[in-house]
Parts: structure tokens; sequence; C-alpha cells
């Protein structure tokens, strides 16, 4: 992603709108770590995911916004539940792998969108591959609970501020989280460091959520209450 950054001392505001260019081809690069805590005690549920998204930018529209073409470059996937684990990785080819059927197709989808220099991603097409195949496998669906989702594509620039920012200063953002069932909670983000090489920005955020549980055979009814917490850095080149 292309932003402009003069040379100035961190102290000032710096303007983090896209400034992208006709042509450009850019990655980004996704690696998630999950892990499920009960009781205070780590669970042995484990999925780590690593995503490469390439950006072609089509074209720069007459209204100042970007045409931007998406494609899957990787997408590999490591799951453990009780000692048990399952691997798939796009480079790779392994057709006795069972999740090779499943996901192969990922990195032949193609996606298109309009980004407005504030990072408002608009009229999303080319979801419909997705999402034909979440809704023949209930697997692939939980598989792909959040990347699976239009949500996660139409929040990719979700970091941008409206406002310029100094480093150390933060900002917040609303944001949908596909795989709890759409839930809304906000994300904080911090301009940690900018340099020629990098962009560095801290994201923050925490979730809490009750849901009811089936009634037990009494008729007594319970709920059970969900927390969660999301920490990471995105590294931008400007």
């Amino acid at each position: 992603l292309v932003v402009i950054l003069p040379l100035f001392s961190s102290a000032k505001k710096e303007d983090l709108k896209l400034r992208l260019i006709k042509n450009a081809r850019h990655i980004y690069s996704i690696s998630q770590e999950n892990q499920a805590i009960e009781n205070g005690k780590i669970s042995e549920v484990e999925q780590r995911i690593n995503l490469k998204i390439e950006h072609r930018v089509l074209d720069i529209l007459s209204n100042r916004n970007y045409s931007v073409e998406i494609s899957l470059k990787r997408f590999s996937i490591q799951m453990k539940h009780n000692s048990k684990v399952i691997r798939y990785d796009s480079d790779t080819v392994d057709v006795s792998n069972p999740l090779y059927k499943t996901l192969n197709f990922l990195t032949n989808v193609r996606l298109n969108y309009e980004v407005t220099p504030e990072g408002e991603v608009r009229n999303l097409k080319g979801f419909d591959p997705i999402r034909k195949e979440i809704e023949k496998d209930l697997r692939l669906a939980n598989l792909l609970r959040n990347f699976g989702s239009e949500i996660f594509y139409t929040e990719l620039y979700n970091y941008i501020s409206r406002a310029d920012v100094a480093v150390g200063e933060t900002w917040m953002k609303n944001s949908v989280l596909p795989d709890l069932n759409n839930l809304k909670c906000d994300v904080h983000y911090t301009l940690k460091e900018v340099t020629l090489q990098s962009l560095k920005i801290a994201q923050k955020s925490s979730f809490q959520m009750v849901s009811d549980l089936p009634k037990a055979p009494d008729g007594s009814a319970s709920k059970v209450k969900e927390t969660g917490t999301l920490n990471g850095t995105l590294v931008i080149d400007p």
C-alpha cells in the first residue's frame, strides 16, 4: 500500500490515506495464531494461518477512488486438536491430503472492488465461488470463518485513520468478527513508528459475548460467556 510520507519529525501529523499507482502490485501478508483458554489453562486447540493476498491496481477512477483486483497467492493452515495435527499449504500439491480437495480452489479466486483514499471498500465482486463452496461444505465454513467472509475483504484497510495522526497517537475503528457470529467490536490502532522503510501500527481489541446453551432435560436454562483479545502489529511498506 502506498502512503505519502515526507521527511519530518515524528511529532508532526502523518497522512495515512491511500496513494495508489495504476498497475502497481503489492502483497498483503497475514500471520495469525489462535489458542483457546479454558478455566485459565491453554487447551489442546491451536490454529495457525498464513495468507498472502496480491493486490493489483487496475485504474484510478474519475472520482479519485481506485479499482483493485486481488488474488490469494498462498494459503496455509495448521490445526492442532487433542495432539492431532492437520496441515495444508497451497504451495504444496498433495492430493492425498484431505484438505487439498477442499481448499485448492482458493488460489484461483479473483476479487474486484473499488476503494476510496480513506480505505472504504465498495462494490466487492467475484465472491460467489467462495460463498458457494462454503455452502456445500460445512468443514470449509469452519476453516474459513474469517477469511471466507466478505466482511474480511471490506475491512482490509480498516487501519486507515481519517484524520492525520502523530507517532504515539491512538484512534479507534469499528470492526466485525465473522467467526463470532458477526460480533461488533472496537479496534484501537496506535501509530508506533514511521521510517522510510516501514510504517508500524499496533492494533488491540477485546470482546465479550454471552449466548444461551440448549436447555437441559429438566428444563433449566444456562448461558455461556466468552471473552477474547486481539493483539497484533501491522507493518506497511510506505
